[in-house]
């Protein structure tokens, strides 16, 4: 946050009077004259402006209707961004030769693990399926 607030004031105190010293301060449009992209795309737009002048409720229904289209949307995309943290993972990270082989490696870095890191990474019966709980058996004692 204080990123953001810090990046906010430079923004509105700093980049202003830079601009003003280096640029220097012009006459406004007696210094200025548009290129002609900006000239040819003003007069190509202007009748499309003028039009839409003249429907602007039909214009706001289309944008109110795209803007529930990207809420929908946005709606059906995942809720986190990063995948789900493991608390109990680790990396082991074991620098060799180079052109060491695959298996190599794999010994080496299974050398570094624990014996516990390496029950956790295998799977478990019990996570491979659910078994049904079955009721407690009657004993057979009378």
């Amino acid at each position: 946050m204080t990123s953001l607030g810090a990046s906010l004031l430079v923004a509105l105190t700093t980049t202003p009077v830079l601009c003003m010293v280096l640029l220097g301060r012009s006459d406004g449009a007696a210094a200025h004259r548009e290129g002609w992209r900006v000239r040819f795309r003003k007069a190509r737009d202007r009748s499309v402006v003028a039009a839409a002048l003249y429907i602007p409720v039909s214009i706001g229904l289309a944008s109110l209707a795209r803007a529930a289209a990207a809420v929908v949307v946005l709606a059906s995309f995942g809720r986190s961004f990063l995948p789900e943290f493991i608390g109990g993972s680790r990396n082991i990270a074991a620098a060799t030769a180079p052109r060491t082989p695959l298996g190599d490696t794999d010994e080496i870095v299974g050398r570094l693990e624990t014996p516990r890191e390496r029950r956790a990474r295998e799977p478990r019966p019990q996570d491979l399926r659910r078994r049904p709980r079955s009721a407690p058996r009657a004993s057979a004692r009378g």
